[in-house]
């Protein structure tokens, strides 16, 4: 995500719709294929690593989806967390505190199930959007001075 960040301050805009695209397309392949050979064979995910890889092998295999999605749950929140920060310059310390109240929301969130986590999106998926497009508006904004200053 750090590097696709960097990279779309470099890059034309039609470039980054046709990048997420050509990702999103080739993503939803594999995902396609994974449920047809679930759908096809009535097994859940462990179930089939199970039979591929072996009990043993597959307790080690079944401990990557536990730590994915902590390191997604760590990076969805230092990501909101420093998001807003920047948004209202706020300091490195006071981003830190957003970053951790995030993870907060978030966590008692998980506590109260489905319907929490659509709650709060109702209230993060808003501010995540506009804040998206004030972010490509302020990258377009320096994007254009930086060639203003070359050119000039």
């Amino acid at each position: 995500m750090a590097v696709g960040g960097g990279l779309a301050s470099k890059v034309a805009v039609p470039d980054i719709i046709d990048g997420v695209i050509v990702g999103n397309i080739i993503l939803g392949i594999f995902a396609a294929f994974a449920g047809w050979i679930g759908a096809h064979s009535g097994m859940t995910f462990y179930q089939l690593g199970e039979r591929v890889f072996g009990n043993f092998s597959m307790r080690l295999v079944g401990l990557y989806v536990p730590l994915v999605l902590i390191g997604w749950f760590a990076i969805q929140a230092a990501i909101l967390g420093g998001f807003i920060g920047k948004i209202f310059e706020f300091s490195d310390l006071a981003q830190r505190a957003l970053m951790f109240l995030s993870a907060i929301i978030m966590a008692i969130s998980t506590l109260y199930g489905f319907k929490a986590l659509k709650n709060l999106s109702y209230i993060l998926i808003p501010i995540i959007f506009f804040g998206g497009l004030f972010a490509i508006f302020q990258t377009s904004l320096s994007g254009l001075a930086d060639k203003q200053n070359i050119i000039g």
